[in-house]
């Protein structure tokens, strides 16, 4: 009997352990809005009106963002219009296209191109998804220096599936 309480009282133990090491994360509600994600609690966050950005300690040379677009005139008017620059400017840049997959994000079909681009302080790696919602889309990324965006990857694939798309209002460029 005296075993079976101490392997009752080890795996209690693994449990809380685990538990204590398990990440904290926080809900965020975008003030506009427009969408809800969540996030680590250690990220830190940046909103605006139409986007929300994230500083990430250890990994400082990684960014994650949204963004609602078009937000201006120089802003691509669609989603597939986004989508063609974005692969233009990646083979621009000496870059390559590492990835281009159809993925569901809060119900609806999005676009996800992964990408690898060398610059001055080492390659540059990322993932940019952009989800079309009636004339305006959305665009969640993840770049930056190869190891933090590694490093980051799992989160920001946590934060995407987090989220939840609100409604959005007639015309962004109507706004400003």
């Amino acid at each position: 009997m005296s075993q079976f309480i101490r392997l009752f009282l080890f795996f209690g133990a693994v449990v809380t352990s685990l538990a204590a090491c398990a990440a904290q994360y926080q809900r965020q509600t975008h003030p506009e809005e427009h969408f809800v994600i969540e996030y680590l609690t250690s990220w830190k966050p940046y909103s605006g009106k139409h986007n929300a950005s994230f500083s990430i300690p250890d990994h400082s040379k990684a960014d994650v963002s949204i963004r609602v677009y078009p937000r201006a005139q120089e802003d691509s008017a669609t989603a597939e219009a986004y989508i063609a620059r974005f692969i233009e400017v990646v083979k621009q840049e000496g870059g390559q296209l590492n990835g281009k997959d159809i993925i569901q994000v809060s119900g609806r079909a999005a676009t996800k191109l992964e990408f690898a681009v060398a610059n001055g302080w080492g390659p540059v790696t990322g993932v940019s998804i952009i989800i079309p919602d009636g004339p305006q889309y959305y665009v969640a990324s993840l770049h930056g220096k190869e190891a933090d965006v590694t490093a980051v990857r799992p989160q920001f694939d946590r934060l995407v599936v987090s989220l939840r798309l609100g409604p959005m209002p007639k015309s962004l460029k109507e706004i400003h």
